[in-house]
């Protein structure tokens, strides 16, 4: 039996650097972009949210950063704002329906859908 697969393979860049994460994200290779706290205090960044909020303001034009979206819910959550924790993680599901990481967050915040 012979199966066509294909494989798909999207590149990420990780980081918390503003200005590096802009000249990234020239780069069409690169599909998206992750961080996390821990990132971004070891970059400095005292303001997670402010950071997170600020790099998705850059690149609203593009729809495959579901994962930033799933890391300022992870800010918020820690900020105990769950409602907005809630819709981040919501958003980052619309865009990425198979983020796990962001269902796994929503259903501790929200309960199970």
């Amino acid at each position: 039996m012979h199966r066509d697969l294909a494989l798909t393979t999207k590149i990420f860049a990780d980081g918390a650097d503003f200005d590096g994460i802009m000249q990234m994200y020239s780069n069409p290779l690169i599909k998206g972009f992750t961080t996390n706290p821990t990132l971004m205090r070891k970059a400095g960044i005292a303001d997670y949210e402010g950071f997170a909020r600020r790099v998705l303001a850059a690149i609203a034009d593009r729809p495959n950063y579901a994962f930033l979206h799933y890391t300022l819910g992870h800010v918020l959550a820690g900020l105990g704002r769950k409602a907005e924790a809630i819709l981040a993680y919501q958003e980052a599901l619309r865009l990425d329906p198979s983020n796990g990481a962001a269902r796994a967050e929503l259903e501790q915040l929200a309960g199970p859908r």
